[in-house]
């Protein structure tokens, strides 16, 4: 793409915005689509501090490797409203910068998601758990099936729903922000190893020693599988990202999901429980932390309150000696 680029400072979600102007490099994360391996190279590449990153706070983030997602324990990395207009101005293709994103098949995006956040109890969706529409432990191959059936029909047939709200099922094109933006490439998934080799060589222009290699996460019990898209729901999900399938529609290829059924064995479903059962135990941490932490805080606004009203007695006892 061509032309000056528009105000970065308006993009949707400055999380997901990375600058980094020493390297003339910035990249805009899709969640599902490698954005936590993606992430660790902008931390890697900023001078973060790693190890601080992954020990992080007290959180919902079930993994070390998923604390970089936390943009408040980045300390190098400026968010895009911290950093010089004038060199937002800059970031563009046109002027030597390497902007990049990566896309996914809005198909096996969803299947991700619905599986990481819902199927598998991420903690962070707690509020969620005892809602019945939501998928049971899995235990056969059709309680998944029939789960993620009935949670496209369900978002499908409810523009309010709230998974709509979540950046994890956002459109492509909306968390893009391809108005905004202007890419020297997107990269489908099956084109990360080119993407890492578009990334090296920028870098070598740049003086960067050596060359950055891409880690893996999130590897998922379940792989997608035919039956999965059966009955409606393949259709229904084109529905729902009809603007992803319209601007990149013809880089995806579905035909070898179509072939492929869910043969996913025991211990794909026993890797699932186990996942299960520490996402739950998380997030019964995190939420008696955080109750702790609400009562540290009255506490300490109740004994400041009560320090306060001693020195004012204190203060009374004294003017009435002095008055005697």
């Amino acid at each position: 793409m061509s032309g000056s680029t528009p105000d970065l400072a308006a993009f949707n979600a400055k999380r997901r915005l990375f600058v980094l102007p020493q390297w003339k490099l910035a990249y805009v994360s899709v969640p599902k689509n490698a954005c936590t391996s993606i992430k660790w190279l902008m931390a890697e590449l900023s001078g973060e501090d790693v190890a601080r990153i992954r020990r992080g706070g007290i959180g919902f983030n079930p993994t070390r490797a998923a604390q970089v997602h936390d943009r408040t324990t980045w300390q190098r990395t400026p968010m895009v409203g911290e950093l010089d207009p004038a060199v937002l101005a800059q970031v563009s293709p046109d002027n030597g910068w390497f902007v990049f994103g990566v896309l996914r098949d809005p198909r096996l995006r969803l299947f991700s998601a619905w599986q990481d956040k819902y199927l598998l109890r991420s903690p962070g969706y707690w509020e969620h758990w005892d809602d019945p529409a939501q998928p049971a432990v899995p235990t056969t191959a059709s309680d998944i099936i029939d789960s993620f059936g009935r949670f496209v029909g369900d978002v499908a047939a409810d523009p309010a729903h709230p998974a709509l709200d979540d950046g994890h099922f956002l459109s492509q094109v909306h968390a893009l922000n391809l108005d905004l933006v202007r890419f020297s490439r997107l990269y489908d998934m099956a084109e990360l190893g080119t993407m890492m080799t578009d990334l090296n060589a920028h870098l070598a222009t740049c003086g960067h020693p050596g060359d950055l290699t891409l880690g893996r996460s999130n590897k998922s019990p379940f792989d997608p599988a035919a039956e999965l898209f059966a009955g409606g729901v393949r259709e229904a999900i084109e529905g729902l990202y009809a603007d992803d399938f319209a601007h990149f529609g013809d880089r995806w290829d579905f035909t070898r999901i179509e072939g492929r059924p869910a043969a996913w064995t025991s211990d794909a479903f026993a890797h699932a429980q186990s996942i299960i059962a520490m996402n739950e135990r998380i997030a019964d941490v995190v939420l008696a932390a955080r109750q702790l932490r609400r009562q540290n805080r009255k506490l300490k606004a109740r004994n400041a309150e009560l320090r306060k009203q001693g020195r004012a007695g204190q203060g009374r006892a004294g003017r009435r000696r002095t008055d005697r």
